[in-house]
């Protein structure tokens, strides 16, 4: 087993290629990314440099990508979650498993957000009471759909808690299985599907068939194992690599770094042929009930396409040499980095 230094190069692979549905951007992108930056600026959780790198991730571009064909309220909701995720997320990198415990004990604001936020907890409480108000409001307190999201954030907000206490351990590698049912909710890809079934009303007995469920664990573990690819190098230099895919990959087989990517590009490449297999042998509904699960299906497939644009045109992972990744496939280890809630941020790192 090979170590790896900074300097290091490798070739990612490129296993979202081959799914069919094209590059699209919400024509409401502009001003969404306006409103949600203003938004999640407004709570003040990152200054100076750290601000300006969380600028470059531009996460509403994600959202936007996410949610292209739906209505404009939508998108805005889906730029302010991921928005709202990645702050979180860059708070629990450098917090401790009490410290995360004691930030993430925020979120039952979910549940209550009219109730006051406590003096002196951490912004992603505020942050998280305005947006819940505001997803309250999109649809019927009883809608299904609302259950779904707070079930999968609370799923999320589980994971991101024990992947920080595995962080924690003096041997923090899990098995890749394990792994990856963790990642799977870790990603965060369970709340941005929840959130594409707002306004389709899809009923409870046909969203829960197995075949959808099928997909979208399909999805989101593709959603997952191609992030891990794409954030490797930025992850390595940050020294949080311990809960990617390909790190565990190479401490659980004993094979280099290049054997590694291709073996999770490869991996994750069966799950695209699933995905798609899976899709094309769905059931036959009525007419209204099919078309909104086409479009859910559709959704779920143009949210994986636009993580993949996404990753090539942020600074999040790639830094500004993205676009000259996605054609040579070509990814340098980082020089040791830290994140925005660390004030630490460099050209290329785009931590």
């Amino acid at each position: 087993m090979q170590s790896q230094t900074e300097g290091d190069t490798f070739t990612i692979p490129l296993p979202l290629a081959r799914l069919p549905w094209t590059r699209q951007l919400s024509e409401d992108y502009a001003e969404a990314k306006a409103e949600s930056s203003a938004w999640i600026e407004s709570f003040k959780p990152f200054e100076g440099k750290s601000l300006e790198a969380f600028r470059s991730c531009n996460f509403s571009l994600l959202g936007s990508l996410f949610y292209a064909p739906r209505e404009k309220a939508l998108v805005r909701l889906g730029c302010d979650f991921i928005n709202m995720a990645s702050v979180l997320d860059e708070y629990t990198d450098i917090e401790d498993k009490s410290g995360t415990q004691n930030m993430v004990t925020a979120m039952d604001v979910m549940r209550n957000p009219n109730e006051p936020r406590p003096e002196g907890e951490s912004c992603v409480g505020a942050i998280a009471r305005d947006f819940f108000l505001r997803l309250r409001a999109h649809v019927p307190p009883d809608a299904p759909c609302l259950q779904h999201f707070f079930d999968a954030w609370e799923n999320y907000i589980s994971a991101v808690v024990q992947e920080v206490e595995d962080r924690s351990k003096d041997t923090p590698y899990q098995t890749f299985e394990d792994y990856r049912r963790l990642r799977r909710h870790s990603s965060a890809g369970g709340p941005c599907f929840a959130l594409l079934e707002f306004g389709l009303d899809i009923p409870e007995e046909v969203y829960k068939h197995d075949l959808l469920k099928s997909i979208r664990e399909k999805a989101a573990d593709i959603l997952a194992l191609h992030n891990d690819i794409c954030s490797y190098a930025m992850e390595k230099s940050r020294g949080i690599s311990a809960h990617n895919a390909i790190e565990i990959i190479i401490h659980e087989r004993g094979i280099s770094l290049q054997e590694a990517m291709d073996w999770v590009g490869n991996y994750c490449s069966d799950l695209v042929d699933g995905f798609l297999h899976d899709i094309t042998t769905l059931p036959s509904w009525e007419l209204e009930t099919g078309e909104k699960v086409s479009m859910y299906v559709n959704g779920l497939g143009q949210m994986l396409r636009g993580s993949d644009d996404w990753h090539f045109e942020s600074d999040r992972y790639l830094g500004s040499k993205g676009s000259e990744i996605r054609q040579t496939r070509t990814v340098t280890i980082l020089p040791p980095s830290s994140g925005y809630a660390m004030c630490g941020s460099t050209e290329d790192s785009g931590a």
